[in-house]
């Protein structure tokens, strides 16, 4: 027998066939996932894997989900959940997650470890793809300076670009978004956009030239950038190598702490969580600075940089 959700008609959370059986109304559920701030690729592939494995659900019955890779397994449970949690019988989903002995995690820090380990030993060929691309695609060739630069997920960088784009062609960028005398695009007032449940975006050090020279360029597309510029030219895409590489490449010039506020990842530190605050950190604009100037050099960019002539986080 299959679960019974716990739910309000008028929610219309399920629609049942001529013999009574429950199917979800995947429409319905599509708007929910959106409601729940479930974004981008993200809620795209939350959607998708319940689409494909919402039966195991309604049928009680999570054995296919166990014969799946653990990668696989835990974006599945996952997706499961937001879809218990719609059909209102998330408690009796947990219960059966404990029955069958599935984890919410993927593989373990130690396999992702190796993984990384192995993939890329040479940094250079990852600053050679971002050459490529914009050699092929000179459209893009700013936006992936400013990718390369910040080290931000594809799709924060997008919206960034965008959103710099917007506010400059507004003459509100340093009112809404670019604090002068830091050096510093503020993520976190446009918390919808860029705070969300696991992935987060704080803040970038952008230097003043690429702001100005991001301004005078029209929006981009994910899809096009996607498809229609690196698919047709025969370009792999590797946006995920570059947020790593950029990683790596900067602690010469940063902090692992102040790697991970640039990169958006919140640990439990006490002092980081409590104490740490990068406005009052004299050289981080100057450091920050050098790790640009050195990415940019590596990636061919057209751009000439100012030298930071102050520590102090004054206006340039």
């Amino acid at each position: 027998m299959g679960i019974e959700p716990i739910y309000n008609s008028s929610a219309e959370t399920v629609i049942r066939d001529d013999l009574g059986k429950i199917n979800v109304n995947w429409k319905a559920f599509k708007k929910f996932i959106q409601e729940a701030n479930y974004r981008g690729c993200y809620g795209s592939n939350i959607f998708s894997c319940a689409l494909e494995y919402g039966h195991c659900l309604l049928d009680r019955d999570l054995s296919e989900i166990k014969g799946l890779s653990k990668c696989k397994q835990a974006t599945v449970v996952k997706s499961l959940s937001a879809l218990a949690k719609f059909l209102g019988c998330y408690e009796e989903y947990l219960k059966l997650i404990k029955n069958y002995g599935l984890s919410w995690t993927g593989r373990s820090a130690d396999d992702l470890i190796i993984d990384r380990l192995n993939k890329t030993k040479d940094p250079e060929n990852i600053f050679q793809w971002i050459k490529d691309v914009k050699e092929a695609c000179p459209m893009y060739s700013v936006f992936m300076d400013y990718l390369s630069t910040t080290g931000l997920r594809l799709s924060e960088c997008i919206h960034s670009y965008n959103l710099i784009v917007e506010l400059t062609k507004e003459g509100t960028l340093a009112e809404k978004y670019y604090n002068v005398k830091t050096g510093l695009l503020e993520h976190f007032r446009f918390k919808e956009i860029f705070i969300r449940k696991c992935k987060k975006a704080f803040l970038s050090y952008v230097p003043l030239e690429l702001l100005e020279l991001i301004g005078k360029q029209e929006p981009i597309n994910e899809n096009h950038l996607k498809s229609r510029a690196l698919e047709r030219k025969h370009i792999p895409q590797r946006f995920c190598d570059v947020r790593e590489n950029h990683a790596s490449f900067t602690t010469e010039w940063l902090r692992p702490e102040e790697i991970d506020l640039f990169h958006g990842r919140v640990s439990g530190s006490v002092f980081k969580v409590h104490y740490y605050n990068p406005n009052i950190v004299a050289d981080l604009r100057l450091r920050a600075a050098q790790a640009v100037q050195a990415i940019l050099l590596k990636v061919n960019s057209d751009l000439v940089m100012k030298k930071e002539q102050n520590k102090g986080g004054e206006k340039p």
